[in-house]
């Protein structure tokens, strides 16, 4: 066996303690993320592969319905105007935070985050600062500069006044200087 590192070692412990289940999920969820799409019944022995016609046991590859083609195209259609609509309002803003992305295209949180990320990636927005201070603008100078302002402007925790202020404290009693030792 090739030597391996302590995090590799670690991880190779831990998916050999996972019962079979969790290992089949997760092998399941990669493939599907490959694009790979595998049908399982379950058998007598537990979850086997569908056979085809042939009987070989090889899953069968799915073709997509007309349906969910015209749905896939909706789909793609709906987050191309999403895109469009974020890049052009962050391009009329002079460095806007993704809530205030959010509030202005109307759209869930997530998929405005998605396309931030995404107009991001491309180059086609810059983000300038990082987390409560990230401002996204048309250039990268632009959105340093929203982020810069945003974190010189920005305050503390909102305190409120206390009802009953403590007294003051009384001023602190000068001491006096010690008289000078005689020899």
């Amino acid at each position: 066996m090739a030597r391996t590192g302590s995090f590799t070692a670690h991880l190779v412990k831990l998916v050999r303690e996972l019962p079979d289940e969790a290992i089949l999920d997760l092998v399941k969820h990669q493939l599907g993320a490959l694009g790979i799409v595998a049908r399982q019944t379950m058998g007598k022995k537990g979850l086997v592969p569908a056979l085809d016609g042939n009987g070989d046991g090889a899953a069968r590859e799915r073709k997509p319905a007309e349906a969910s083609a015209e749905a896939r195209a909706s789909a793609n259609e709906e987050r191309r105007k999403l895109l469009q609509e974020v890049e052009r309002v962050v391009r009329q803003g002079p460095g806007l935070s993704a809530s205030e992305v959010t509030r202005a295209v109307n759209a869930p949180q997530t998929r405005v985050a998605a396309a931030l990320k995404e107009l991001k990636l491309t180059q086609r927005i810059f983000q300038g600062g990082d987390r409560r201070f990230a401002r996204y603008a048309a250039t990268a100078e632009a959105a340093e500069l929203a982020s810069r302002t945003a974190r010189e402007n920005a305050a503390g925790p909102v305190r409120r006044p206390r009802r009953n202020p403590p007294p003051p404290k009384p001023a602190a009693k000068k001491k006096r200087p010690a008289p000078p030792k005689s020899k």
